[in-house]
């Protein structure tokens, strides 16, 4: 059985959702989740649409992105690597950076664009 990204992004929901959670870590943790679960999940949709195969290490972080970003002919998977390698950046900032106060509004944006990265990728080849 193979583990769905997408309980990633479901948890970062979940996180961003509880009132309770008013904490500067859920907020890096949401920023996080979301961007590894938007990652996977573009890595699957490169693999099983364009048979790239990644290694799976570090490097595929660079080359997900770099790969959406070249699809001259197609702007919608073009947007989805600038959006993806945005939210590595924050990502980095996030898990890395202890100097940067991360607010929630941070935090949902960061989920909003996983989310509308994951979208795109799913109904890719269904548009008229």
């Amino acid at each position: 059985m193979t583990f769905d990204w997408i309980h990633f992004i479901k948890l970062a929901e979940k996180l961003i959702e509880d009132e309770h959670n008013k904490d500067e870590a859920v907020y890096r943790t949401v920023i996080s989740r979301s961007y590894y679960g938007a990652h996977h999940r573009a890595r699957q949709f490169l693999e099983s649409h364009f048979a790239l195969q990644m290694d799976k290490t570090a490097d595929d972080h660079g080359q997900v992105i770099r790969a959406l970003k070249r699809y001259r002919n197609d702007q919608q998977l073009r947007r989805s690597g600038r959006e993806l390698e945005r939210l590595c950046d924050d990502r980095r900032r996030a898990d890395y950076d202890d100097s940067v106060c991360v607010e929630k509004n941070v935090a949902r944006a960061n989920l909003a664009r996983a989310n509308d990265i994951i979208n795109t990728l799913l109904n890719w080849g269904r548009r008229p």
